[in-house]
């Protein structure tokens, strides 16, 4: 929404190089997902409408992602941790003068019911608060405050990331139904508008960044794209807010992209959506305006990227308890079984995730094509208590100790298969910027073979889910 109440200086910096640098040392994205003890799957989307967060990604997006925020609307009412449903200045409703807008909004026109949420446009004239009388009431909802002290908690705020609303708008002149970004300290600008449409033109889909520039000025950049009538059924509308670009997507398709860095907000910012009724740029609704008109929206989320650094063990081998004094050396199969004892053991070296804000871990394995490979017991990874062993001379009666604290477990693993387990990452999270040795093994005596990083198939990887901002560049996210 064009907005006129305050102002604010933008802080120019972006991080795009030392993102990029992280991803030469090694981060790289994919479409894996962590699974506990089934084999690897391609993330699948539920059909429309949605009903809760199916998707492991933004429409139209791939690589991992990481949800930071989502309402389905699947309640009876509005999620009050979530939402208030006026802007900062409210006082029994509120409107926005700056646009000489003819709706007060009213909680009564936030409605949840069925999967959805509605805001709901009325004529029906309201004597409000501030001596004014309105022709019409609506509804909006924002993630922010609803009192000016910034001290007070937001809802939800945050810093970068890919907004994504699933919404069908309203047809008729004077209808402005809007989904936008606002800075967390009550400041104008710098302002992102996901996406306005105007009634009176429903195929046309506005997307504008607003800013101060360099004389403190206001000013902005935009794109208008038209597609189909947007009031005639559902769409996704998106940003993809980053450090020095902001991209828009329609229906999962890029649309318009900004990438003057100075000029993007490197500050916090909350959600806003709303259906505001006349103004100065939609005009005045008129007799063949409906009412009451309804905006629609299916969901709201907040997705933000993450990079996976995939780390190859730095050595790897296994124990036999029938061989106590013999070194198994650099095979390429791996051994977990009870009898005779088979444990494993692997080592990673974790330096190259120094100072990276880790936000999971998984330990990738495959089986072997030998029928016997599976196994329908569990196998437990747990950490070795001594690291100072040696690939060409670990036996069974030299092998380190085993903490016996479980990282992770697999069960009822086929042959020739590939699996993802998930690990504890508070417990590994000390080991970041060293080395850790992992250890598998079983009371079981249905044994597992795996494959070493010596096999040309499917070698063991330990990988890392990275925050590519949290750790880089300072987040907020309100309780």
């Amino acid at each position: 929404m064009h907005k006129n109440h305050c102002e604010q200086s933008c802080l120019a910096r972006s991080l795009c190089a030392l993102i990029v640098a992280m991803i030469v040392l090694g981060c790289a994205t994919g479409n894996a997902t962590s699974q506990d003890m089934s084999p690897t799957e391609q993330p699948t989307s539920a059909p429309a409408p949605s009903s809760a967060p199916a998707s492991s990604a933004p429409e139209g997006q791939s690589g991992t992602w990481m949800l930071l925020f989502a309402d389905e609307f699947d309640g009876a009412a509005l999620d009050s941790s979530r939402w208030v449903t006026c802007y900062w200045w409210d006082t029994g409703g509120c409107t926005n003068k700056g646009n000489q807008e003819l709706e007060w909004y009213q909680p009564e026109n936030v409605i949840v019911g069925d999967g959805m949420l509605t805001l709901r446009a009325l004529d029906k004239p309201i004597a409000a608060p501030d001596g004014e009388t309105y022709p019409y009431t609506s509804g909006m909802v924002t993630s922010g405050r609803v009192v000016a002290d910034t001290a007070t908690p937001a809802r939800f705020v945050f810093q970068y990331g890919y907004v994504e609303m699933r919404a069908r708008v309203p047809r008729g002149k004077g209808l402005w139904p809007a989904f936008w970004l606002l800075p967390a300290n009550h400041s104008s600008k710098p302002e992102i508008d996901v996406m306005e449409i105007l009634g009176s033109d429903p195929s046309t889909v506005h997307m504008t960044i607003h800013y101060l520039d360099e004389n403190g000025g206001r000013d902005n950049s935009g794109e208008s794209w038209t597609g189909p009538d947007f009031s005639e059924g559902w769409h996704t509308f998106a940003v993809d807010w980053r450090p020095d670009a902001v991209i828009w997507y329609v229906d999962g398709v890029e649309r318009y992209r900004y990438t003057d860095a100075q000029h993007i907000s490197h500050t916090p910012m909350y959600l806003l959506a709303n259906l505001a009724v006349g103004g100065d740029w939609p005009g005045s609704p008129d007799a063949g305006t409906p009412f009451p008109s309804d905006f629609v929206v299916d969901y709201i989320r907040v997705w933000r990227q993450a990079l996976e650094l995939a780390l190859a063990p730095t050595a790897d081998t296994y124990v036999d308890s029938s061989a106590p004094a013999s070194n198994m050396g650099a095979g390429s199969v791996l051994y977990s079984d009870n009898n005779p004892v088979k444990v494993s053991y692997l080592t990673f070296d974790l330096s190259s995730a120094t100072g990276l804000a880790i936000t999971g871990a998984r330990l990738r394995v495959s089986t072997t094509s030998d029928p016997s490979a599976g196994a329908g017991s569990t196998h437990y990874v747990q950490l070795a208590g001594d690291l100072a062993w040696d690939e060409k001379s670990l036996t069974y009666a030299n092998r380190p100790n085993m903490t016996l604290t479980e990282l992770g477990a697999l069960t009822n693993a086929a042959s020739n298969s590939t699996y993802d387990i998930p690990l504890n990452l508070s417990l590994l999270q000390p080991y970041a910027g060293g080395q850790v040795t992992l250890v598998i093994d079983t009371p079981s005596e249905d044994g597992l073979y795996l494959y070493s990083r010596e096999s040309d198939n499917h070698p063991p990887r330990l990988i890392l889910t990275i925050d590519c901002c949290r750790g880089l560049l300072p987040v907020v996210l309100s309780p």
